[in-house]
C-alpha cells in the first residue's frame, strides 16, 4: 500500500506507464543547446598601424568608424550571421568575421556597399588563400550603426561548433601617411592580421 493505494504488481506497472507518459518518472536529458555569441566591447580602443611601419600599433581613441560597441554572432541552420555595432558607420569600413571548425579556418571580409561583395580567405600554414563563398552577403544599417555579414554554413562544412571572431577595419590617408585602422572584438589590442578567435557558437539545427 502507498498512501492508502493498492500497489499490486499490475497497478504498479500501470502507475509507472502513466508517470512515464506524464514525464514525471524519468529525467529528461536536454539536447545540446544552440549558443550565440553576444559580446560588449570597450569603446575608444581602436588602433592604427602606419604603412611605413607595419609592426607599430598606435592607440586611436578618437576613431569612431572602426570602434566596435558590441558583436552578436549566431549560427543558424544554414547561415552564420555576424552583427557588429560601431560608434559610427562609413562606406570605407570593412567588417570581418572569422570562423574555425573541423579543419576550416576562414576569414570573411565585407567589401564596400551592400550585397554580394564578400571575400573569403582560408588560413593555412603557408599563409592565406582566396576562398570564394557564393551567396555571402554584407549589409549596413546606418540608423543603428550595425554591419551585418551573413555567411552560408555550407561554405565551411556545417560543423556543430565554431570558434568565431570579428573586427572592423579601414584604410585611409592622413597627413600624407597611409594608415590601417582596426578594432578587434577580442580583448587583445595587439597587432592585427586576422580577427582573433574570442567566442564559441553552437548551431541551431531546428
Amino acid at each position: 500500500m502507498l498512501y492508502g493505494l493498492d500497489m499490486t504488481p499490475s497497478r504498479r506497472l500501470g502507475c509507472a506507464v502513466a508517470l512515464v507518459a506524464a514525464g514525471t518518472l524519468l529525467p529528461v536529458v536536454p539536447a545540446a543547446q544552440a549558443t550565440p555569441s553576444d559580446r560588449a566591447d570597450l569603446t575608444e580602443d581602436a588602433t592604427y598601424t602606419p604603412a611605413s611601419d607595419p609592426r607599430t600599433v598606435i592607440a586611436a581613441p578618437d576613431e569612431k568608424l572602426t570602434d566596435i560597441v558590441s558583436t552578436f554572432i549566431s549560427y543558424k541552420k544554414r547561415y552564420v550571421v555576424a552583427e557588429i555595432e560601431a560608434r559610427d558607420v562609413g562606406r570605407q569600413v570593412f567588417p570581418w568575421v572569422r570562423v574555425r571548425g573541423e579543419g576550416a579556418d576562414i576569414t570573411y571580409v565585407g567589401l564596400r556597399g551592400n550585397g554580394t561583395r564578400v571575400r573569403g580567405f582560408r588560413l593555412t600554414d603557408g599563409g592565406t588563400k582566396y576562398f570564394p563563398c557564393e551567396r555571402a552577403r554584407r549589409t549596413v544599417d546606418t540608423k543603428t550603426n550595425v554591419y551585418r555579414l551573413r555567411i552560408p554554413a555550407s561554405c565551411f562544412g556545417t560543423p556543430f561548433r565554431l570558434d568565431v571572431g570579428a573586427a572592423l577595419g579601414r584604410e585611409t590617408v592622413q597627413d600624407g601617411e597611409r594608415r590601417f585602422y582596426v578594432d578587434d572584438a577580442s580583448d587583445d589590442p595587439g597587432r592585427f592580421a586576422h580577427p582573433r578567435l574570442s567566442s564559441v557558437v553552437r548551431q541551431d539545427r531546428h
